[in-house]
């Protein structure tokens, strides 16, 4: 799940890009595929939301999304806004 973050100037009313925060809700274990629930706090990542990482996510559905997101990282594809944070609490009903 990517969380798409907008900032909305109340002056101008106006919104523009803040960052996105990624979650993947789905893992793998012994080839089983299962739901991820609890509580979590996701990093935000600068701006829009990379093309490149719906690409990879898209192109790759095998792939683990922390795997892309650290190549992505380290290429510098994407960056970390600072010690912000996206809370998510999931619950599998």
């Amino acid at each position: 799940m990517i969380y798409d973050i907008k900032a909305f100037d109340l002056r101008t009313r106006t919104t523009t890009h803040f960052g996105y925060a990624v979650f993947p809700l789905i893992v793998t274990f012994q080839s089983r595929l299962y739901l991820v629930s609890g509580l979590y706090s996701l990093p935000v990542y600068k701006g829009p939301v990379s093309k490149k990482l719906l690409q990879r996510v898209m192109n790759e559905p095998d792939t683990e999304s922390r795997k892309i997101i650290s190549e992505l990282l380290k290429a510098g594809d994407m960056s970390i806004m600072g010690g912000t944070q996206l809370i998510a609490k999931v619950v599998d009903a």
